[in-house]
């Protein structure tokens, strides 16, 4: 499920893994800690020259006083990962950002609107995505 996961500092876990595992991921970190992890966020990263994303979710746990971030590999062309909404209802708002500034749609979730973040008048690129034809 996992590819690797790497002690990245005290207390700082960072494992990566294939987008299709997502949701398996979430349902153990639910499972094995019940309400005892937070996400803190997820943040996308432009890779241009590779075309791809990197997706990373930051998850505390808060028995472990660890920090594990969860790295994922999203194509550019039509990027797509499963929500996890539907498990960790706090991850609504993240995945509206994503979606709303880099593109990148998380299926399942029936909250994805452009205008989340950026102006709806100015919805006709991705801000913070590299290339420049897709400024707003």
């Amino acid at each position: 499920m996992v590819a690797g996961v790497d002690g990245v500092g005290p207390r700082r876990l960072l494992a990566r893994a294939e987008s299709k595992n997502l949701r398996a991921i979430f349902a153990k970190l639910r499972e094995d800690f019940k309400e005892d992890f937070y996400l803190d966020f997820i943040a996308p990263v432009d890779y241009v020259e590779e075309r791809q994303f990197e997706i990373n979710y930051n998850v505390w746990i808060y028995s472990l006083k660890t920090i594990l971030t969860v790295r994922f590999r999203l194509p550019r062309e039509k990027p797509a990962i499963d929500t996890i909404s539907d498990l960790i209802p706090s991850a609504v708002s993240h995945e509206q950002e994503a979606y709303d500034l880099m593109g990148i749609t998380f299926s399942g979730n029936p909250s994805l609107r452009r205008g989340f973040l950026v102006s709806e008048e100015a919805t006709n690129g991705f801000p913070l995505r590299k290339e420049e034809e897709n400024k707003v």
